[in-house]
């Protein structure tokens, strides 16, 4: 696989299993069945296996809207892997616009919610935040969280505590949360701390997890709380743990 010109050119250089890695990218497109981002690097690995079957029908997928952050180096892996599938013709090198152009554009218009948040979060990297990158990454990151991708709307989350936005930031949170997602841990602390504290929500959450750190918030509340918002705080938990029940 000389054609490729990359140091890794050969899965038994580093002992990984072509097999074992179709097999986690045919589970992953199972899982988010409309992400480019997959797409592109399964083609990509398929064609450093020199598995060219399965290069040849991903490349005929991805058509001319290629995710080239997936590439790693826009203009020579995508058009080898094309030279060698032969699929297509190679990309124009006069083309004008920066690869984080061309990726926003296509996920905006394509609707790719893990793709979406990848790219954002790239573009929201470091602290501050360039206000150029944030006005591209901060849609993109909206975008996802808006279609239910949980790891995006915890990452919104952050965005808007670091903001001081407690408001925006906590419905974030609770998003994710509600997706059994890992947010749910800390959510209980973030409720009880600050000026404004919910210690309903709190109480709820800490039920809901029912952890060691669960438990001990659930005894430390109990007696900080009058016997009507006890049971307001308990069917705040009931609520919770129904709607993530009832999540398929």
């Amino acid at each position: 696989m000389g054609w490729w010109g990359q140091e890794w050119t050969n899965f038994d250089d580093l002992k990984v299993s072509w097999s074992k890695m179709k097999k986690g990218y045919l589970d992953m497109e199972k899982r988010f069945p409309d992400s480019q981002y997959n797409l592109n690097n399964f083609a990509k690995y398929a064609c450093m296996a020199g598995d060219m079957e399965v290069a040849t029908e991903l490349l005929r997928k991805i058509g001319e809207t290629s995710y080239l952050q997936a590439w790693q180096s826009p203009f020579k892996l995508f058009d080898s892997c094309r030279k060698a599938a032969g699929v297509g013709v190679p990309l124009r090198a006069d083309v004008k616009e920066t690869q984080e152009k061309i990726q926003a554009r296509i996920l905006a218009d394509q609707g790719d919610k893990y793709s979406q948040y990848w790219v954002g979060m790239e573009y929201l990297q470091g602290y501050p935040v360039d206000e150029a990158r944030k006005a591209i990454g901060m849609p993109l990151l909206k975008a996802s969280a808006e279609q239910g991708f949980a790891p995006a709307q915890a990452a919104l989350g952050m965005f808007y505590w670091n903001s001081r936005d407690k408001a925006a930031a906590f419905e974030w949170y609770e998003r994710a949360a509600l997706q059994d997602d890992d947010t749910r841990y800390s959510l209980p602390q973030l409720y009880e701390s600050g000026p404004d504290r919910n210690l309903i929500k709190a109480y709820a959450w800490y039920a809901y997890n029912g952890d060691e750190a669960g438990r001990t918030g659930v005894e430390r509340l109990t007696k900080e709380l009058t016997t009507e918002q006890l049971t307001t705080a308990k069917k705040e938990a009931e609520r919770i743990r129904n709607v993530i029940q009832a999540m398929p």
